[in-house]
């Protein structure tokens, strides 16, 4: 991902409508590319200071530290997304393991099938 389309997924970053794969992508380039960090902080902190106004609590405090803790809440859902996949697939193993066993053993001592 470039910096110019990293840039244009900001906003998505922002309302949560980046896929995984998105996601991950933007946010690897996020954390590589200063100029772009710079430009999601800014954004971010104007959309958390407008959210804050708009719910009548003007708590003007720390968003570079609010931006930090979303990248990784976000980054830490990826990895779980990862590991959830990782686990079907060796479940998934297991099973077919299990069935290919199963079916040897059964052919093992009915050998007239």
């Amino acid at each position: 991902m470039d910096c110019k389309e990293a840039q244009a997924k900001i906003p998505n970053y922002i309302n949560g409508t980046l896929s995984s794969r998105e996601m991950e992508n933007f946010i690897a380039h996020i954390r590589a590319c200063p100029v772009c960090y710079e430009e999601l902080e800014t954004y971010f902190t104007i959309h958390l200071a407008v959210a804050t106004l708009d719910e009548g609590k003007p708590d003007f405090y720390n968003f570079s530290g609010k931006l930090e803790k979303d990248l990784q809440q976000k980054e830490h859902m990826l990895r779980r997304g990862r590991a959830a996949k990782h686990f079907l697939i060796a479940l998934g193993l297991i099973v077919l393991a299990v069935l290919v066993v199963v079916v040897l053993v059964t052919y093992e001592f009915l050998p007239w099938l």
